[in-house]
Formats: C-alpha cells, sequence, structure tokens
C-alpha cells in the first residue's frame, strides 16, 4: 500500500510559505534547492517528521509542474486548537469558517487560509479526524480513525 509522504504547493514566494509553516504549524525546514535571489526558482522542504511538504516556485511554464491542478486543501492535526488557530493567525492565516459554522455544535475543526492562498484544516485531536490516519501515538491516540467512527462523530480513542 502506498503512504502519503510529500505534498508538494506551488507558492508565490516559498520564504513567506515556510515562515508561515514554522510559526503556525511549527514544521521544520528539512532541505532547500535554488532561489539563489528573490522570485528564482527552487523549493524549501518543510517536514512534520512524516510528511514532506515542498514549497516550491517554478517560473517556467514548460516545466511538468508549472501548473498544479487538483490540490484543494491540506489538514493537520493539533493538540490545541484554540492554540493552534491562533498561531495561525499571528503568522497571517485567514479563518474560512469555524467548526460551529461546518457543524452547529462541533468546534473539532478549522478551515483556513494561508497568506500565500492555500487552504488547510486544522483538526483538534480531542474532537475527531480523518479516516484512515495513524502514526498518531505520540498524540496519546490509539490505533487508526475508522470512517465509522469519524461519520458518526465519535471522539479519538486515547491510550
Amino acid at each position: 500500500m502506498a503512504k502519503l509522504r510529500h505534498i508538494a504547493i506551488q507558492c508565490n514566494d516559498p520564504e513567506v510559505s515556510a515562515r508561515f509553516f514554522k510559526e503556525a504549524l511549527e514544521l521544520t525546514e528539512v532541505s532547500r534547492i535554488g532561489l539563489a535571489a528573490p522570485g528564482a526558482e527552487g523549493v524549501i522542504y518543510m517536514s512534520d517528521g512524516v510528511v514532506n511538504v515542498a514549497l516550491i516556485h517554478i517560473t517556467n511554464p514548460d516545466f511538468p509542474n508549472f501548473g498544479p491542478v487538483g490540490l484543494n486543501h491540506i489538514g493537520f492535526v493539533v493538540e490545541n486548537l484554540d492554540d493552534a488557530v491562533a498561531k495561525a493567525t499571528a503568522a497571517g492565516a485567514v479563518t474560512q469558517r469555524t467548526g460551529q459554522q461546518i457543524k452547529v455544535g462541533e468546534d473539532w475543526e478549522y478551515k483556513m487560509r494561508t497568506p500565500d492562498g492555500v487552504d488547510f484544516d486544522l483538526y483538534d485531536l480531542r474532537g475527531r479526524a480523518w479516516p484512515g490516519i495513524g502514526a498518531l501515538e505520540d498524540y496519546g491516540v490509539k490505533g487508526e480513525i475508522t470512517a465509522a467512527a469519524h461519520a458518526e462523530g465519535r471522539p479519538l480513542a486515547h491510550t
């Protein structure tokens, strides 16, 4: 089975995007290629320790990744949603929808947008998260999230 470990985001300014992902979501910069001057092509690789996020800037329209198609949004699980929303907002993100706007009575998710226009979700691990995700033991979550638990709105099973 394939496992998602890489997301690439075409950015207007990878430096601004990297600063946002560091400050708001605590990702770590692990490598960079190019970007020798402002506006130059290149990539900054960020990671949460499991998934690689490539913040790319491509100016050559003949390059295969020049015009990405299909990326809608990315999502992050967080231990404290209020803190994560505050950090993201302080780093320049804008809230698109709160949990209450998504489903009345539920505050486990926020839909937000980075300063560079990339939409992302923040999911509170005290609520629920996407079906099929695992590797959450560091957060005290036991096992994988099932589709039934997600659909029924059951909280995650913590160890």
